[in-house]
């Protein structure tokens, strides 16, 4: 390899010009030495590929020369000092090998930076003095996420499906943070809604999941405040909906203090109603204590309009009661069917 092509290869370096020249001299008779070992050679002269690698080599050492101050991890500053230091104590065989490796330590640092500035952007909520959410903007974030809860973003594939969603702006991703300790990941979809402008969105609590898929305990209060801080319009979460957290919680257009209980042989039913959506408690009589207070024993159910007198419940698994038993209430109860209708839209 002649002087002036190593030169080009080395690139925008900024050796002094006698450094310059011991370099590339040094690098000459290294490469030299390396084409006459007979294990480099053929019928044909120097084998196919060799030239490759030694282009290749010298890209590398270019690289080191750059980065030995412009690097912003110092780690990589030192390790391309330590490679520049070592050519003329290797053949260039070792030094091939060294120079390879000094580029994968630079990819992953490089990779470790931009995964730290797309996390920098990734906003932080604080929902109580124990209690935050941090979005997650970074892969490795949601795999640490992933692989302390054991949970499928784990798994590289997984977690770069979400993030391309999460990019895309169709979902959010939340770790949940208890006393500074990963606790939590929680899922928002934003999904467009029916029969409104293309604009509009509706944000959708899908999951809220612990270790191995488990639902996250929280308090109902702690519950409703992440729905409040997130702007969540349905809830989907068994973390949730286990503890009565629903968005109608939320609004204003209902009472929300505790109701008269209805009762249904030995189960009491507590209705809250607006005029969009309907949300049931059910207790067992013997665990009744005529307290004006929500039970963590009570069991819910949430209905929702979807159209002009059409009520349907929002998640059949998460609800106690589905439609169906909903329905038998109404038209066996009168009481029952009373408190589902007796709403009235002050703004109509």
């Amino acid at each position: 390899m002649k002087y002036r092509e190593i030169d080009e290869l080395l690139r925008n370096h900024d050796l002094p010009t006698n450094e310059k020249h011991q370099l590339i001299s040094r690098l000459m008779a290294m490469i030299q030495q390396y084409e006459t070992q007979p294990q480099n050679r053929d019928e044909r002269g120097v084998r196919h590929g060799l030239r490759r690698r030694e282009r290749t080599t010298i890209k590398h050492i270019g690289s080191a020369l750059r980065l030995r101050r412009k690097h912003p991890d110092p780690q990589v500053q030192h390790e391309a000092t330590k490679l520049l230091r070592s050519i003329p104590h290797n053949n260039f065989s070792l030094l091939s090998i060294r120079a390879s490796m000094f580029m994968g330590r630079v990819r992953k640092a490089s990779w470790r930076l931009n995964e730290q500035k797309r996390q920098a952007k990734g906003r932080e909520i604080v929902v109580s003095k124990f209690i935050t959410l941090l979005e997650v903007r970074s892969l490795s974030l949601l795999l640490k996420v992933g692989k302390q809860l054991s949970l499928c973003v784990r798994k590289v594939d997984a977690a770069r499906d979400y993030l391309n969603e999460v990019f895309e702006g169709s979902e959010e991703l939340w770790v949940v943070q208890l006393k500074g300790q990963i606790a939590g990941l929680l899922q928002v979809s934003n999904r467009r809604r029916r029969r409104t402008s293309a604009n509009e969105t509706q944000r959708i609590l899908e999951q809220c999941s612990s270790s191995h898929n488990d639902p996250l305990k929280l308090t109902r209060t702690k519950a409703l405040k992440v729905l409040k801080l997130l702007h969540i319009d349905r809830v989907n979460a068994e973390t949730f909906t286990q503890v009565g957290a629903y968005p109608i919680f939320l609004r204003e257009d209902i009472d929300h203090s505790v109701p008269e209980p209805i009762s249904v042989g030995n189960e009491l039913h507590f209705v809250w109603r607006n005029r969009d959506s309907i949300a049931i408690a059910t207790l067992e009589k013997k665990q009744y204590k005529n307290e004006k207070a929500i039970s963590s024993s009570m069991k819910w159910s949430y209905l929702c309009m979807q159209g002009k007198n059409k009520w349907e419940d929002m998640d059949y698994m998460a609800n106690h009661l589905n439609i169906g038993e909903v329905l038998h209430l109404v038209l066996s109860t009168p009481n029952f069917y009373q408190a589902t209708l007796k709403f009235e839209d002050s703004r109509q």
